[in-house]
């Protein structure tokens, strides 16, 4: 298992990765939906997530051979990315 400060580099990193893509064009379409989307800060809320992440990934990743994981609205999917990376199946 991961330490927090481990998974948090790893975690970092993707989410580097998944902003690359992120363009303000998106957020407007985003705020059609929820208006203060549009003036909302994901890049510091993923970054900040970390821990919420991290606290998840420790209920489950000391039997990570017995489990199947199915994220259902992780926010961007910066979690299944991590697990990916951390070795867990699809």
């Amino acid at each position: 298992m991961q330490t927090l400060r481990e998974f948090d580099e790893i975690y970092q990193a993707t989410v580097t990765n998944v902003m690359r893509y992120w363009t303000p064009a998106m957020q407007a379409e985003i705020a059609k939906h929820c208006y203060d989307w549009g003036r909302f800060d994901f890049n510091n809320y993923l970054r900040r997530s970390s821990i919420r992440f991290y606290k998840a990934y420790q209920s489950f990743a000391t039997n990570r051979d017995d489990i199947s994981i199915c994220d259902v609205g992780g926010f961007w999917g910066i979690f299944p990315l991590m697990l990916k990376r951390l070795g867990f199946k699809h």
